[in-house]
């Protein structure tokens, strides 16, 4: 256990990239003791961070400044969010938060319960609370389950655009499941080329994903299973379309809507078998491989045969 803040700057290059690993996972810890900064604070590029266990008192957890950055298969989790000093700013589970970079992933991690600590101190401020923050061009958020923070469970802003977001499972957040927007500062920015597929959204306080602020006319949204959002499944701009939406009951093995719960699919699930291979992840939150001929819908993909209610895993 670490607790204290880290600050990592060193940069590798495209084929030796610079590895911080847990060797157990969720067994290293980190918790950040600084308020209003971020737990983890990477300044590098072309660098990895894997399997910590991460939470603190300040209002991000894994913050990167850096371009090629893939944060991987961390529990990020009890981020307290900003104080009254700084709630304009915003706070989120993991940031990606220079304009100027580009090309970082958010894969398999598992981002839940942020901006909660806070939210008396900020009331005003709640919306800029996120699991996940993506504000610069290119990248992927695959594979996360994504759950209880104060505002959107992922959140494209700023200078986002050409993000694939696949194979998420995001519940039980105080706003939408996801937005995909544009806005504030860098100007005239327009989150575009953006690809939504075979994600679940279910039980958020507004809709399952939507579109806001400046966004473009080539945002794809396909394969996504959406349940009980409090406004709807959806809401695009521009006259977009979401191609083949589920509207349906995800059936999840046993949903609390906290971390006591299992997200992977039941046998009956309408999630099993029924994604696209557009932006699909070649394996799920757990290395399993999913399959081009049986896509499964959300972070998990399941051994059960859909045709065989008997087939558990």
């Amino acid at each position: 256990m670490y607790r204290g803040r880290i600050v990592t700057a060193a940069s590798g290059v495209a084929d030796a990239r610079i590895t911080y690993i847990s060797e157990q996972k969720w067994k290293a810890q980190i918790i950040g003791d600084v308020i209003d900064h971020s737990s983890w604070d990477n300044r590098g590029s072309y660098v990895d961070i894997i399997g910590f266990d991460v939470s603190g008192i300040g209002r991000t957890g894994l913050y990167n400044d850096g371009s090629h950055v893939r944060f991987i298969a961390n529990d990020v989790h009890d981020i307290a969010g900003p104080t009254s000093a700084l709630c304009d700013n915003g706070g989120a589970g993991i940031f990606h938060g220079n304009y100027l970079g580009s090309d970082n992933d958010t894969i398999g991690n598992r981002v839940h319960d942020i901006g909660w600590t806070n939210a008396s101190l900020c009331a005003t401020s709640g919306s800029q609370v996120h699991g996940i923050y993506h504000a610069n061009r290119g990248g992927h958020i695959l594979n996360n389950l994504a759950y209880h923070s104060r505002a959107y469970g992922i959140h494209l802003w700023h200078a986002a655009s050409d993000v694939v977001i696949s194979g998420n499972t995001v519940f039980n957040n105080g706003s939408s499941g996801l937005v995909v927007g544009a806005g504030d500062k860098p100007q005239g920015n327009r989150a575009d080329n953006c690809l939504v597929s075979n994600n679940i959204f279910a039980h958020n306080a507004r809709y399952g994903f939507v579109e806001s602020g400046n966004t473009g006319t080539n945002n794809r949204y396909i394969k996504n299973l959406t349940y009980e959002n409090k406004l709807g499944s959806f809401q695009l701009q521009n006259g977009k379309v979401a191609t083949d939406t589920i509207n349906a009951d995800p059936q999840f093995v046993n949903y609390t809507g906290d971390s006591g719960g299992d997200y992977r699919l039941k046998p009956i699930s309408p999630a099993l078998r029924t994604g696209s291979t557009d932006g699909a992840p070649a394996d799920d939150i757990e290395g399993r491989t999913r399959s081009s001929s049986g896509i499964d819908i959300g972070a998990y993909q399941s051994t059960a045969d859909p045709g065989n209610v008997l087939g558990a895993r």
